[in-house]
Formats: structure tokens, sequence, C-alpha cells
């Protein structure tokens, strides 16, 4: 098995290594590519404002797009003026999508389809991008690859239906064939 080394701060600031293999890469963008089926996809092209040095950048800019058989744009999106794709599919961070809100900037073509991760996508973000386009808030990880996603500011996440989630007295067991081994435990 090739193993690939991914390296992650993390919250604790502290730098370390993550080990995924090619599998763990291909079993994500495939799950993600059932979960989120995307219409017209001979004409869509996925932009972002992350870069794929980054594991969401990666999965999301990269691994999802190739296995569904999208466009690619390696452009970086650094203003709301950059997207201007027809069918635009929008990789971003809740820090970028906030100063949207913020400044009441608009895109000069909406994405049809704006993922976010990084941190919690805020109910007051998440209800001003619906107005333009369809929103999905991701929960993950490096070490767990992604984890649940929601597509309304107050609704629960939904796990993906590849993991499983075990809580146990002092940490959480994440299970999924996103992980190296299978699992990883988050303390």
């Amino acid at each position: 098995k090739a193993v690939i080394n991914f390296y992650t701060s993390g919250s604790s600031g502290c730098a370390k290594v993550i080990q995924k293999s090619l599998f763990n890469l291909i079993r994500e963008a495939e799950d993600l590519s059932k979960t989120f089926k995307i219409e017209n996809k001979e004409s869509a092209v996925v932009m972002s404002t992350t870069s794929m040095c980054h594991m969401f950048g990666l999965t999301f800019h990269m691994m999802f797009p190739l296995y569904s058989g999208l466009k690619i744009s390696t452009d970086t999106v650094t203003l709301p003026e950059n997207v201007t794709a027809e069918n635009g599919i929008l990789i971003s961070t809740p820090a970028f999508l906030g100063c949207l809100q913020k400044y009441n900037a608009l895109f000069t073509k909406a994405p049809a389809y704006i993922f976010s991760a990084g941190s919690k996508l805020s109910d007051e973000n998440f209800e001003y991008l619906e107005k333009f386009s369809n929103v999905t808030d991701i929960y993950g990880s490096t070490e767990t690859g992604t984890i649940a996603y929601k597509n309304h500011p107050n609704s629960p996440f939904k796990l993906f239906g590849n993991g499983r989630i075990e809580v146990k007295e002092n940490c959480i067991d994440v299970l999924s064939d996103y992980v190296f081994g299978g699992k990883v435990t988050i303390n």
C-alpha cells in the first residue's frame, strides 16, 4: 500500500503527520460524489479559495471533481469577482464567506454550489449565502476526513454513510474508510 503523509497542526499548533492511502482518498471522493449529486456536470467548474495543499482543498477541489468528472479551475478565488463560471462550485472557508456578508459583496456569477469547511459556518452567513446558492457546511479534519455535513443553518449535521462515531468515556472513535487503518481516536 502506498502511504501519503499529510501534515496538520490542528488546534494544538504542533505539527503532526497524518497518514492516508490512495484508497482512503478515493473512497472519500466516491462518497462525496454519491452524496452531492451535481446537476449539469458537463458544464460545472470547481473553483476554490483554499489551496490543494490543505486536506479540505485536496479533497473537495481535486479528488471530488476528478472522481465526479467535473472541470477544475486552478485559479485561486481571492475576490467574489473571481467567480465567473456559469455553473460554478465554490470550495471555501467560513472566513472568506463571512466577509461576503459583512461587506454585502456579491459574486459576478453566483455559484450553483458552495462547500464550506475549516470551522462552523455561522447561521447568519449560511442564511445570507442560501439566497443565491446551494450551501453545504462540512465537518471533518485531516485526521478523520469528512465526517458530516448539513445543508441548512438550523439542521443537525448528517453523518456520511461510510462513517461511524463511537463515543467512549474519555474519547471518540471515528471509524471510516477515509481514515488510514479504518479508525482514529479523538481525545
